[in-house]
């Protein structure tokens, strides 16, 4: 498995809602091969967004995605950046699928 850590610091808290909203409406169609995509607000005005591919080829075929998102964020965006890498870990209790926030095809 393949990981994808983009950090996204936000011109304004609203400009990151706005952002956020975007996100949640396009990234499973964007992010094309990606088997878990999760955000996180790390400040009032900042994210982390987190994507886990089969493969580095998988995640380097999602970088057109990726970029759809960063110009549709356009002038909301301070910052971005990303890190990724093999997955060295993972753990999921099989409960977190049925919580009201996960989302599947």
């Amino acid at each position: 498995m393949y990981v994808r850590v983009n950090m996204v610091e936000f011109n304004s808290n609203g400009g990151m809602h706005e952002a956020l909203t975007i996100w949640r409406k396009n990234a499973a169609q964007w992010m094309t091969g990606a088997q878990l995509l999760f955000t996180m607000k790390t400040s009032e005005k900042s994210a982390m967004y987190i994507s886990v591919y089969k493969s580095q080829e998988d995640a380097e075929n999602a970088l057109d995605g990726r970029q759809k998102y960063v110009d549709a964020m356009g002038d909301l965006v301070h910052d971005v950046f990303y890190h990724e890498g093999d997955m060295d870990f993972a753990f999921l209790n099989t409960e977190i699928l049925k919580h009201e926030m996960v989302e599947s095809l």
